[in-house]
């Protein structure tokens, strides 16, 4: 049956207000009677209650979220015990909580464990607290099934941050189911987001929570927020400080939802002062004592001293990286290995001793030409959106360029943070891009956007499937050359090794 003019005006209306409804817009509509006299606006409750359902998870995420699992149950399997990034030390920490019923303290001040245990002293307690009635429960297993317990934990936490940024891509962009799913493939098979699903380790935690704290951000753009809701915002701030110290780098992004809630709703200073208050004063509550600690034991609140390995590649201010000679050297590694690390891992891939013939070498110099191809054409797209938005050439919602501003901000941050660490506090935070991951739901948001504004729309539909089926191909590669190099650099004789040379 063919929808009549008036018809396809109320479906097209409806479907307005359905839009404006999950942006969190108000929501209203015209009514008139038989004879067209206009009435005041009201609030139509049906397509309120419509947009608040959740909307269903289309099959294909499941399928990103069920593939997702194989290859970290991979990993999981293929990775030696004990061999993930700081893994032993992580369970050490757990470990120190069950022996001497304390935290773990660093014992000088360059110290990152503590010695009586070697357990990892230079993160907040939380995750350990919180993994400390499992391991009591399941220390009874042994050391390498305790493990692995903590391993499967890591990989749903893994899932839940991939359905979170699907989750907030489609809050942002409803319109277009197609960039979420696209969001969702990229995040869920970058191989270092695989490894952290794979192993022991705070990051899983650290991006969960950095994740819901952003995704409630956005579905707050348009929603007066009482003084009980920032401070459960606050509360969750501080909980994610207290996962992973690195989350303190997102400590601006409150201010980019109070600055566009005070333009949309007419704040005064004073209710925005007092916001900012019991978000910010509610996080510091939570979390300062912890950073206090590390002060009056050691002299500084970051909680990483500064290595004295290689000095060479560190600098001590801006100006020392700006005129020593060797900057531009620090800061072109700094990049090359930022951009291999996003994509693979730390020694993914690089020539053993020489010799250039090891693990796919040639291939993986290919593979990651094409990825940053990629990734500059997402820059160019969410560079082109950029200029068509503010020329005022593309209709949007206010609340998607808040939305797009704070997933910007988050990201940024957490780039700003690892430069930092990577060119003033460590050499090898420059292969350090896990460190990014804190924001990785705004990374692949934002990568789609990207994407998906130089693709012609007819194409949006395969992106996420050509995401799904390409980084899949390239965590196979990833896998043969796990067993294939590291384990027999790393760990020869306990995993799984493939003799490729």
């Amino acid at each position: 049956m063919q929808a009549t003019p008036i018809g396809r005006a109320a479906l097209l209306e409806c479907r307005s207000q359905i839009l404006d409804c999950r942006l969190g817009r108000p929501v209203t509509t015209q009514r008139t009677d038989m004879n067209d006299f206009p009435q005041a606006p009201v609030i139509d409750h049906a397509v309120a209650r419509v947009a608040a359902e959740p909307r269903r998870p289309p099959r294909l995420l499941l399928v990103v979220l069920a593939v997702h699992a194989v290859c970290a149950v991979t990993y999981t399997w293929l990775i030696p015990p004990d061999r993930g990034p700081d893994e032993p030390h992580h369970l050490a920490y757990i470990e120190h909580l069950h022996n001497y019923r304390e935290l773990p303290h660093l014992t000088s001040a360059t110290a990152t464990r503590d010695e009586r245990d070697m357990a990892i002293a230079i993160h907040p307690p939380l995750y350990y607290l919180a993994g400390w009635p499992v391991y009591e429960a399941v220390k009874g297993l042994g050391h390498v099934m305790t493990e692995r317990v903590f391993r499967w934990i890591a990989l749903l936490l893994g899932m839940g941050t991939v359905f979170l940024t699907w989750r907030m891509a489609t809050t942002l962009f409803p319109d277009n189911p197609h960039l979420p799913l696209a969001a969702a493939a990229f995040v869920a098979f970058l191989p270092e987001f695989q490894l952290l699903s794979a192993v022991m380790n705070n990051d899983g935690p650290m991006m969960l929570l950095s994740t819901t704290l952003l995704l409630l951000m956005v579905q707050r753009l348009e929603r007066p927020l009482s003084v009980t809701a920032w401070l459960l915002l606050g509360a969750l701030f501080g909980v994610v400080v207290m996962t992973k110290a690195s989350g303190a780098a997102s400590f601006p992004v409150a201010l980019v939802l109070l600055a566009y809630q005070k333009r949309r709703q007419s704040l005064s200073w004073g209710g925005v002062l007092a916001r900012a208050a019991v978000y910010y004063g509610t996080a510091f509550a939570l979390s300062f004592w912890w950073f206090l600690d590390i002060k009056q034991r050691w002299g500084r609140f970051h909680p990483i001293p500064k290595s004295d390995l290689n000095p060479l590649l560190l600098h001590d201010s801006v100006s020392d990286l700006l005129t020593s000679g060797r900057g531009w050297f620090c800061v072109r590694r700094f990049l090359i290995g930022a951009q291999q690390s996003a994509w693979g891992q730390v020694d993914w891939f690089l020539p053993m001793n020489g010799q250039r013939g090891v693990a796919f070498y040639s291939a993986s110099v290919a593979c990651y030409l094409v990825f940053t191809v990629v990734a500059s054409l997402a820059l160019a797209g969410l560079g082109l959106l950029a200029v068509r938005w503010l020329q005022k050439g593309v209709e949007c919602a206010p609340a998607q360029k808040a939305g797009v501003a704070l997933l910007v901000t988050h990201a940024g941050l957490a780039a700003a943070a690892l430069t930092h660490f990577a060119l003033f506090q460590h050499p090898g935070g420059y292969q350090g891009s896990r460190y990014l991951y804190p924001s990785v739901a705004a990374f692949g948001t934002l990568f789609a956007l990207g994407l998906t504004t130089l693709l012609p729309e007819r194409w949006h539909k395969w992106l996420a499937p050509s995401l799904l089926v390409g980084l899949l191909v390239w965590n196979v590669f990833c896998a043969l050359n796990l067993i294939g190099y590291l384990n027999p650099l790393y760990a020869p004789g306990e995993g799984i090794e493939l003799r490729l040379h």
